[in-house]
């Protein structure tokens, strides 16, 4: 049985706006739909900034109905799925609470087969205020964790999980959009649920590959006939009866080998052939395009520190390319012409890799896809920039489910080079006055981060180099790495800050983050 999709327009109001009641799109953000209908001013034009912020001062409600699908009587669970939920959304379906979202990176799936009735539906988003959240997280805190002063523009926004330049930058506005920026669904579920799929590849002395594809399902009921799981790589196809009498989750793998594997490389060193991966189980199946490469970073120890050269295909790569910051202040406007054309100019201009940069967001499939299309490796921080961040159990342990749920969306994306642990904020122990009065202790606290993320990562993708931060001189080197080039990677900050001549660039062995301003198109002078 298909996918339902919650996708479209639906209700927008506000208690404490009761006069607004407009439609909104979503996937989509409520200052988008607010500026469609008139209801708020282009928040770039001239101070319209400033008068913009009463609406992240507002709490904001999204309602649609859908109707009962007499079918879903003959499942055994109603999944809604759905993602980059930004960021406090309480979720009731027929006036009962099926979900609480408070992590802007997690993935959610719930069972809401017990809240639907026949006839309509009535589901509700409820978005509470994200600065009044931060501020009581940080009181709850065992200890003063430093916010990025400077950059916010509104306090304690390390305490959330949420894209924190939404909250400004030196370089952006302070928009504390809120939303649902991916697409919503209702998934039917019979007897089992296809959780997700992973690749690995060993290349052989002879030049073949072997790609193992390895399978998550949960046999949701138990049932005497079993399942058959179809795993389709190319122009192979192999099927595997799955046994159905034992529920829980379940794990199968099959591999393939390809005899004469054509090896996907990065922009400038040759092609980009992909393959197409289908598992199926029942009516459900997972789709993917794979790159056959091998990937590796080479940090041996050299006469001046430690290398840090990309081999892709024991090739060693010229790293050139740019970080990459959100598309724009309103996730409406993150659209796939947007990112085709920036990425395909990224190209032209000879860049053959792009750091995601850590105050930003894991970006939608599309970029990842296209990176892939086009020969662009991806340099992956995690969420963290800028400032310092809590340890707490609680803290720790969602974050923990925000890495397993993005490492397992990402990893089979042949663009995908290297995961790192955040921005600058081993820099940032030095920048406080909290964490200079005591150091030791702000070192510890970031380690118990930083130590998680690393692990995290290396038991959802250990085929990939986990590099703690950007800059960073290696592992457990908590110094500064901002103006070392003999060692790890550097933000070369000599030209932007020092008033160096651009030719000092060219002495970098690798910069990780570097500014250039230009001017203002003349269409922004107004």
């Amino acid at each position: 049985m298909s996918t339902f999709l919650l996708d479209g327009e639906w209700q927008l109001t506000s208690p404490q706006h009761p006069h607004i009641a407009i439609p909104c799109a979503l996937p989509g953000d409520i200052h988008s739909a607010l500026i469609t209908h008139n209801t708020l001013p282009n928040p770039y034009l001239g101070c319209n900034e400033k008068d913009v912020q009463w609406v992240s001062e507002s709490e904001w409600v999204l309602t649609r109905t859908f109707d009962y699908d007499p079918r879903w009587a003959d499942m055994h669970a109603l999944d809604l799925c759905l993602a980059f939920v930004d960021t406090m959304a309480t979720i009731t379906l027929n006036d009962q609470v099926v979900l609480q979202c408070d992590n802007m990176f997690r993935r959610y799936r719930t069972d809401v087969l017990p809240f639907v009735q026949a006839g309509e539906n009535r589901i509700t988003i409820t978005l509470a205020r994200n600065d009044v959240e931060a501020a009581k997280r940080a009181d709850k805190l065992p200890f003063p964790v430093p916010w990025a002063v400077g950059n916010n523009q509104i306090p304690h926004m390390n305490t959330l999980r949420k894209t924190q330049c939404h909250a400004g930058w030196d370089w952006g506005i302070c928009l504390l959009v809120s939303g649902v920026y991916d697409s919503l669904s209702l998934e039917p579920i019979q007897h089992t649920r296809l959780l997700q799929t992973r690749t690995t590849q060993i290349w052989l002395d002879d030049g073949s590959c072997q790609l193992t594809v390895t399978t998550d399902y949960e046999q949701v009921v138990a049932s005497d006939t079993p399942a058959t799981l179809t795993v389709s790589f190319d122009d192979q196809t192999h099927q595997i009866d799955v046994p159905a009498t034992r529920t829980g989750t379940h794990q199968v793998q099959h591999t393939f080998t390809i005899t004469d594997p054509k090896r996907w490389w990065p922009a400038g060193y040759g092609e980009q052939p992909l393959y197409p991966l289908t598992v199926s189980l029942n009516e459900q199946s997972i789709t993917k395009q794979i790159g056959l490469r091998k990937l590796t970073l080479d940090t041996t120890v050299d006469d001046i520190g430690s290398a840090m050269t990309f081999m892709v295909n024991d090739c060693a790569i010229t790293a050139k390319g740019a970080n990459w910051i959100p598309l724009d202040a309103l996730p409406a406007r993150h659209t796939p012409e947007r990112y085709r054309r920036l990425l395909e100019d990224a190209v032209a201009a000879n860049m053959n890799m792009i750091r995601i940069w850590g105050g930003g967001m894991y970006e939608y499939d599309i970029f990842y896809e296209l990176c892939d299309e086009l020969g662009i490796l991806i340099w992956q921080d995690l969420m963290f920039a800028c400032a310092l961040y809590p340890s707490t159990p609680d803290f720790l342990a969602d974050v923990e489910k925000e890495v397993r749920d993005q490492v397992r969306r990402l990893a089979d994306h042949p663009s995908l080079a290297l995961w790192c642990g955040d921005n600058e904020v081993i820099g940032a122990i030095n920048w406080y006055p909290e964490s200079r009065a005591n150091r030791e202790k702000y070192v510890v606290n970031y380690d118990r981060l930083n130590r998680m993320l690393a692990q995290t990562v290396a038991q959802e993708d250990p085929t990939r180099s986990f590099w703690a931060s950007s800059p960073c001189n290696g592992e457990l080197d908590f110094g500064d790495a901002w103006h070392d080039d003999n060692c790890g990677d550097m933000h070369f900050w000599d030209v932007w800050h020092s008033g160096k001549s651009l030719d000092a660039y060219h002495s970098v062995k690798l910069a990780s983050a570097r500014n250039l301003a230009t001017s203002h198109g003349l269409h922004c002078r107004r």
